[in-house]
């Protein structure tokens, strides 16, 4: 038990130092789209007519070198689409990076543009949110297996993933566009979500925990306690979709009815915070 506490406050400060510095979201941003999502580099008629740079090694995806992508672009008069981000797994022939005019990408100098993003054996934390939030997820999985059965630690890893979401709201994540300095979309990329996150952090923990009431409620009440922070449509929808999702595989797996009621109940906090922006009822009892 010690050794899992361990590992999971371990992995919450990785998880927390990845997060500390992005940029606060300001009261402005919070309801609008994030910037670039109406721009015409997204259109489909642009990317149809792209060229392709195939990729040369398998591995996962370490680090990009945004900046250095960018300058290539702009040397070249290009734009460029990766349809990868850190922490992806690409293999040799891939052709996930799209360049237009598609000419460009038959150039020799094309060849540079892989050598600005690092691919190697394993999954890193640089540049790859996911990737602490998935070790924890990790840690609660493995204790909710049938031949660990410690529902305890995954309350834990649940409650540390709730601190870290809540702070995630604060956040402006990247943009999927970035722009040369003359203002021209040079750029456009794969960038983590507030919704990628909540689905990397819930899904496992929601099929590992089904059968285990007090996670479920647990869980519940944490997406309702993230719900009060929310500040744009996407966080709430994205806690809204996973509040019902665990509720409703809940109440499935659910055998006695007294706990039947207490999903109902956290489900319906977590729709009041997510609606009004209400602070939730303190709960009767302890999910766990």
């Amino acid at each position: 038990m010690a050794v899992a506490d361990d590992v999971v406050e371990r992995v919450g400060r990785e998880l927390d130092a990845s997060i500390k510095p992005l940029p606060a979201l300001t009261a402005q941003e919070g309801p609008k789209r994030r910037d670039g999502d109406d721009e015409g580099a997204n259109e489909r008629t642009l990317w149809d007519a792209a060229g392709h740079v195939a990729q040369r090694h398998e591995g996962y995806v370490q680090a990009i070198d945004y900046e250095g992508l960018l300058t290539w672009a702009e040397r070249h008069g290009a734009v460029l689409r990766l349809d990868f981000l850190a922490g992806d797994f690409v293999v040799a022939g891939d052709r996930r990076i799209l360049v237009h005019p598609p000419e460009t990408a038959d150039t020799a100098e094309a060849d540079a543009i892989w050598k600005l993003a690092v691919v190697g054996r394993e999954r890193t934390p640089t540049q790859d949110i996911e990737f602490a939030v998935r070790h924890l997820v990790e840690v609660a999985v493995r204790a909710l297996s049938p031949g660990v059965n410690d529902p305890f630690t995954a309350v834990a890893v649940i409650d540390r993933l709730r601190g870290c979401l809540t702070r995630l709201t604060e956040k402006r994540l990247p943009s999927p566009m970035l722009r040369d300095g003359a203002g021209r979309v040079r750029l456009v990329r794969e960038t983590t979500t507030f919704a990628g996150l909540t689905d990397a952090a819930f899904h496992q923990i929601r099929q590992a925990g089904a059968s285990h009431p007090a996670v479920v409620i647990h869980l519940i009440e944490a997406i309702a306690r993230v719900a009060e922070h929310a500040r744009t449509a996407e966080q709430r929808e994205a806690l809204n979709r996973h509040a019902r999702m665990v509720a409703e595989v809940g109440l499935r797996e659910v055998a006695e009815p007294g706990d039947g009621r207490d999903i109902k109940r956290s489900l319906a906090r977590a729709e009041r915070a997510l609606t009004d922006g209400e602070t939730p009822e303190p709960s009767t009892g302890r999910a766990a």
